[in-house]
């Protein structure tokens, strides 16, 4: 895994909504810290799927 760099601002999102059972052990409600660098135990699915917007987040957060 990359090393985080520990940036100033933390992104938190929420389990919003689980189909079935979550492989990965989330259920509704559990907040989330997540980076490019730290994915927070989901699964590579979601990951994937949510990667590109947030490295785009990212990059435009460190411009503030």
């Amino acid at each position: 895994m990359a090393i985080d760099p520990k940036l100033n601002y933390k992104v938190v999102t929420t389990v919003k909504n689980v189909n079935g059972i979550c492989g990965a052990g989330h259920a509704v409600g559990d907040p989330l810290e997540i980076s490019c660098h730290n994915p927070a135990g989901l699964c590579g699915w979601i990951y994937n799927d949510i990667f590109p917007n947030l490295e785009i987040f990212l990059l435009f957060s460190q411009d503030e």
